[in-house]
């Protein structure tokens, strides 16, 4: 049965209580097969979180390609949209029966509302949406510097994987 790294973690940290021979100063043979193990252990790690990236970004090329094709649709499927409905405004056609009846188009001419803002218009507070939001960069930038920051606010370090 195969041991899995966290169990073999714990054989090197029991090991590393023995440690090395008092008398040859070597490290002790438990020791140095436990590291072996654990070398071994972490390279099967290594590589299944490499394969696993790998696979990852073969999703996300694939979701990057349906996602393009998905709006190629889109975008015709709306120019053939207002391309119908310019041609029935012009024609006065405000319905089209498909033959068997499983579908129509209807032209409902000013049935929707919508609002336009002309580029450089200046609207009173009250008519705006703000969003705030926390800029984590400029916090950082003012813990850094030792300006004062409200309670609750830290900079922490974390450990990095780095797998090259």
């Amino acid at each position: 049965m195969s041991l899995k790294l966290y169990e073999v973690t714990g054989h090197v940290a029991q090991a590393l209580e023995e440690g090395f021979d008092p008398e040859t100063g070597e490290l002790s043979p438990e020791l140095a097969t436990a590291l072996a193990e654990f070398e071994g252990k972490g390279a099967a790690v290594t590589a299944y979180i490499l394969n696993l990236d790998a696979e990852a970004d073969a999703v996300k090329s694939a979701i990057q390609r349906l996602t393009n094709r998905k709006r190629a649709l889109e975008s015709r499927s709306e120019w053939l949209r207002d391309y119908l409905k310019r041609n029935m405004a012009t024609t006065g056609i405000k319905r089209i029966d498909a033959i068997d009846g499983t579908f129509s188009a209807r032209l409902e001419v000013g049935r929707d509302e919508a609002v336009e803002i002309d580029d450089g218009v200046k609207l009173p507070d009250d008519l705006c949406r703000v969003k705030i939001e926390a800029d984590k960069t400029k916090i950082k930038a003012a813990i850094k510097s030792g300006q004062p920051v409200p309670e609750g606010i830290r900079l922490v370090r974390r450990d990095r994987l780095v797998i090259a």
